[in-house]
């Protein structure tokens, strides 16, 4: 209630139309960050199972999946090359330029670089992804439009002028709204709307089970959620009220009406609903993409509320940051802690154009090693150099003010050697130029300053419309595919024109628990016989899966396992889950020829696999919070010493 009445901003009762479609900038850097770390999460636990999801010495055959994948769409960088070592260069590019997002480091271009990365990297893997990626995908995509890296980035730093002895930021934090931002919103929206329209089930309209049915999922539901389960009443309530606000929420994001104020009740509204999903659920990277997701949806009056009741302190509001001209070491440092650390209220100024300071700056050899001055008048302390440094990052700098105290544990000498580090840095890029107005740049006649001016303003216009064509083209294409999925085909764009959508692959299909949760769980049961005819389980528990699994002998127990501990992580039930669930035979075979050699690689003699086959037991749910056994069902049978071709029907 104190958040909300102390913006004034938020009850501002009507918006423009282009304010209904704008981000924040502030919103969008935060966005991008959470971006570039959870792409870099995604890529840790990826390289977990690299070898065997996505070598030649796993699972799938790079061109098995060239051929029956979507063959005209297929551009995919992994594709080229199918050992480990390609691979993991591959996994290690990937992290560094979602790392170089993360900072905002030609943001454009490597927001391009991660968006075809991952673009690549589920082309090539089709059978380990899920809903979560292929949202990830078409956030990236739309996200390409937009001005990520305007502020809190390195970009931004290093576009930064020096006027009048001070830093200026040159930009300002103003939202921006367009046909891009507009496109961003619409596919967020798109996403919530369209899954309404597929829970078709009586589950979700009259029964109100759906979530009771969705949390008796043996692999899907975590302690949490068998706990809920036990509470059928409560999640008649939550079914009612997912699927109402999975249609009425999103249109608060776009609301002329109070705009600030139903934007922040939308946002609050759909973190909770995915956080509540990710501690009921396991949902693997999608609680985390859809979370970042709504990070760049936050209202402007939230940045001004941190910035004027939070952040703002009176060692932040008084205190004042020098840096010497002379030394590029130095002009990076004040930028860096201009655009990332400092806040607004924090003055940044070349120390020799300053004279307020006091006959302590004097100009001599000392002060000349200055690379980092911080005076506070409210404490009437001076720092310098690395004592500087570390004080900015504990007193002024909100973002950093917690976890610097741990600084407080580094050995003096450690501040020492950095101190004089630092200082030789400071001398060898030291300059006899100092920068007193202005940005620093050489400039170009007028008469040609004028003519490249104009040039570039005209093409940039003409770019920018270019890309708004095309993004509502995509917009059109995105609802019509949409629309065919629920049943009321729009018949325009004609299907000619999808392969826009297919060659991005923005294409979606958002009906996970549609029409309705199943109620059948399973779990995998993969009897084996060795050359001597001795049986051998290869599933119990994870089974070959874990580098450390040893073999048991003798007979097949088909009783019921702990599901979610079948399975290595959530890649491996995806895995399983669409590869013997595919049109076709190869995921299958692959998977079978695999564990052969697998299992022969880490046996000799006669224990060595002969065949095996893979069988799935199903369980299911029941009213009364029980399970029912309801039959096997054989999936595939392998022999390891035949052919590709003799496998294959």
């Amino acid at each position: 209630l104190v958040l909300i009445i102390s913006m004034e901003a938020l009850f501002k009762p009507f918006g423009t139309l282009q304010s209904v479609f704008w981000l924040d900038l502030r919103s969008l850097a935060l966005f991008r960050v959470l971006l570039g770390l959870i792409i870099i999460g995604d890529v840790i636990d990826r390289s977990s199972t690299l070898r065997v999801h996505y070598t030649e010495e796993g699972v799938m055959n790079r061109i098995d999946v060239l051929q029956h994948e979507r063959v005209d769409y297929n551009l995919t960088i992994h594709g080229m090359n199918g050992s480990v070592f390609f691979q993991s260069c591959m996994m290690v590019l990937h992290a560094i330029f979602a790392l170089l997002l993360c900072v905002g480091w030609k943001t454009r271009l490597m927001h391009f670089l991660v968006y075809l990365w991952t673009m690549s990297l589920h082309i090539h893997a089709p059978y380990v992804g899920h809903g979560g990626d292929t949202y990830c995908r078409v956030i990236l995509f739309f996200s390409l439009f937009l001005p990520l890296g305007k502020v809190w980035s390195v970009d931004s730093a290093m576009k930064s002028g020096v006027a009048n002895g001070k830093i200026s930021r040159g930009r300002t934090f103003a939202p921006v709204g367009n046909v891009a931002s507009a496109a961003f919103i619409y596919q967020v929206m798109t996403m919530y709307m369209i899954s309404t329209f597929l829970k078709t089930g009586l589950e979700w309209y009259e029964l109100n089970t759906a979530s009771f049915w969705a949390l008796r999922l043996k692999y899907f539901s975590t302690p949490l959620g068998h706990f809920l389960a036990h509470y059928p009443d409560t999640l008649r309530f939550l079914t009612w009220a997912v699927l109402k606000w999975e249609f009425w929420g999103p249109l608060m994001f776009i609301s002329p009406i109070f705009p600030q104020f139903m934007r922040l009740f939308a946002c609050i509204g759909f973190i909770v609903l995915h956080v509540s999903f990710g501690l009921c659920l396991r949902l693997g990277f999608f609680t985390f993409i859809t979370n970042t997701t709504i990070m760049a949806l936050l209202p402007s009056c939230v940045w001004e509320f941190l910035s004027a009741k939070v952040w703002s302190t009176e060692a932040r509001r008084h205190s004042t940051v020098g840096f010497s001209a002379k030394s590029s070491f130095s002009r990076c440092i004040a930028l860096l802690l201009k655009h990332f650390i400092l806040t607004g209220e924090t003055e940044t100024f070349v120390l020799e154009e300053k004279t307020a300071v006091g006959a302590e700056l004097e100009v001599d050899d000392k002060s000349s090693r200055i690379w980092l001055h911080v005076h506070e008048p409210f404490r009437r302390q001076s720092l310098c150099n690395v004592e500087a440094l570390v004080y900015v990052l504990r007193r002024l700098s909100p973002l950093t003010s917690i976890p610097s105290k741990l600084l407080c544990l580094l050995p003096k000498s450690f501040y020492l050697q950095l101190d004089t580090a630092a200082g030789a840095i400071h001398d060898f890029t030291a300059t006899r130029t100092v920068i007193s107005g202005g940005d620093g740049r050489r400039r170009p006649d007028s008469a040609a300053a004028d003519f490249l001016h104009t040039t570039k303003k005209t093409g940039k216009t003409l770019l920018r419309r270019l890309i708004y064509i095309y993004l509502l083209w995509m917009m059109i294409c995105i609802l019509g595919e949409n629309l065919n999925h629920i049943g009321y085909p729009m018949g325009f764009p004609p299907r000619s024109s999808y392969w826009m959508v297919y060659s991005t692959r923005t294409d979606q299909n958002w009906n996970m628990f549609c029409p309705r949760p199943p109620r059948k769980s399973f779990y995998y049961v993969m009897p084996g016989k060795l050359m001597d005819d001795t049986p051998v389980e290869l599933w119990r528990n994870g089974g070959i899966t874990w580098e450390t699994w040893e073999p048991t002998f003798g007979e097949i127990d088909w009783s019921e396992p702990d599901i979610p501990f079948t399975f290595y992580n959530h890649r491996w039930f995806k895995h399983m889950e669409n590869g013997f669930n595919s049109a076709h035979d190869f995921p299958k075979m692959r998977f079978g020829q695999w564990v052969c050699r697998e299992f022969n690689s880490r046996t000799l003699g006669n224990r060595r696999l002969k065949s095996f086959e893979v069988w799935i037991s199903f369980l299911e749910a029941q009213e009364d919070g029980s399970y029912e056994q309801v039959g096997h069902s054989k999936m595939w049978d392998q022999d390891c010493f035949l052919s590709s071709a003799s496998l294959l029907p």
